[in-house]
């Protein structure tokens, strides 16, 4: 990994790979002063002020320009200095806010200094310079005067072959890792797998894809049974389940249970309960005042609901909203956004866009944790899963869309949710930038 020394408020700093902003999964942001540090995005102002006494817009200047007074920070019209977003993946924004123009940043903000590496002269070192999703720089060509075109009418390959005796993969290692026989490695050990110049490589290895837990195990005693990695369904990669009493991993979750019945006489549910719960014979409550009834178990993969019926779960929302003669679909957004988070709190949920059987002349966005149930239930076709995580960040997607498009709403089945056909990309494209934003 690249680093460099730079002078910054008086003290110097060693910065791992500057003029980017790293961040290996979402939601975090990598250290790049300590270079291997995970902090959660929403905690690292708070990090960065107690451990070097730095805010979050002098880090991303230390990491990204290596001054306070980098002239791209600068209006070229009339001078003023752009504004922080407050958000590292964003940096400054692009309106200047004395002339209200919109500044194009010449070059994607490249650096032209030239660091010799291995005998190779390479500009902006440390980061692939884009130009367009489907154009890089040449960073080998100090004359600054070509860059290749990543689609499908060039080859890339051929070109860095012929110009520089170089494979994709070692023309990125040596711009990006100083490196060009650079190997990563997945927190495993196994190579990872490279996907492209402008992507570089997978954050994990095929195996690890998907992993929930830990690599150094974690185990409680509850009575007679010996948990591992308590609290959640552990899994070694999207499609290995790890039996939690034995360490053994599957396949397939339905031959894991078949062991389980078989080897601890224990149903599905009581598997979910001892596991998740630390109680195999645990009895969940339905979550509105005033009801005692039991909710169902919904599955291995969805555990409990968190109301005993449909009816309950609108009873709550409708105390949320305070309104008589309640309609779901009629609340306000934010509403739903509060209600939603709230009942489903820890879940992963879906978002989806699709097509009603009997609402021909509108789509229909909404969020989920059961798709093929809504579906069903909903007489829903064609349907998109455009995104999925924890559902308090799966309901603030759907909350930035109806905001946005609610102008274009109050007709259809789903008066808050239905928009007209014709707006499908434009909403589809909102909603996959907002995404980059959760």
């Amino acid at each position: 990994m690249i680093t460099k020394e730079i002078l910054f408020k008086d003290k110097t700093y060693t910065i791992h790979q500057p003029g980017s902003i790293l961040s290996n999964r979402s939601g975090y942001f990598i250290d790049q002063i300590d270079g291997f540090t995970e902090v959660f995005a929403k905690n690292f102002r708070l990090y960065l002020r107690n451990k070097y006494d730095l805010t979050l817009e002098e880090y991303y200047c230390l990491v990204v320009f290596g001054t306070e007074n980098d002239s791209s920070l600068y209006c070229p019209y009339c001078g003023s200095k752009r504004i922080f977003s407050g958000n590292l993946s964003n940096g400054y924004r692009s309106i200047c806010p004395n002339c209200k123009k919109t500044i194009k940043i010449i070059n994607n903000d490249l650096i032209n200094e030239v660091t010799n590496i291995n005998g190779y002269d390479i500009i902006s070192a440390g980061r692939i310079v884009q130009v367009t999703n489907h154009k890089i720089y040449d960073q080998l060509d100090v004359s600054l005067q070509s860059y290749f075109i990543l689609n499908r009418f060039s080859n890339i390959k051929e070109q860095l072959k012929l110009k520089y005796n170089l494979t994709e993969e070692q023309y990125y290692n040596l711009v990006v890792n100083g490196d060009k026989d650079f190997i990563p490695t997945c927190r495993c050990g196994r190579k990872l797998e490279f996907r492209g110049v402008i992507n570089g490589y997978h954050k994990r290895c095929i195996l690890c894809k998907g992993r929930n837990v830990p690599y150094e195990d974690e185990v409680k005693e509850v009575g007679d049974y010996l948990i591992h990695y308590p609290g959640r369904i552990a899994k070694a990669s999207h499609n290995m389940f790890i039996n939690q009493l034995n360490l053994k991993v599957y396949s397939n979750s339905n031959k894991m249970m078949e062991d389980i019945t078989r080897g601890y006489n224990l149903t599905e549910e009581q598997y979910y309960n001892l596991v998740v719960y630390g109680d195999k014979d645990a009895i969940h409550i339905c979550s509105r005042e005033g009801c005692n009834n039991n909710i169902p178990y919904r599955g291995f993969y969805e555990g409990f609901r968190n109301t005993c019926s449909t009816e309950c779960t609108n009873l709550m929302r409708w105390s949320l909203s305070g309104e008589e003669g309640y309609t779901f679909y009629s609340l306000d957004p934010k509403l739903i956004y509060q209600s939603y988070s709230s009942l489903n709190k820890g879940k992963i949920s879906n978002f989806y866009l699709t097509d009603v059987a009997d609402d021909p002349d509108f789509i229909k966005i909404g969020i989920t944790i059961n798709m093929k149930g809504r579906a069903e239930a909903e007489n829903y076709v064609n349907y998109k899963i455009m995104y999925t995580d924890e559902a308090e960040k799966v309901a603030r997607l759907e909350y930035l869309v109806k905001v946005r498009f609610k102008k274009y709403a109050g007709k259809g089945k789903y008066p808050t949710e239905s928009f007209p056909r014709e707006m499908k990309s434009e909403i589809e494209n909102f909603i996959l930038l907002s995404i980059k934003e959760l």
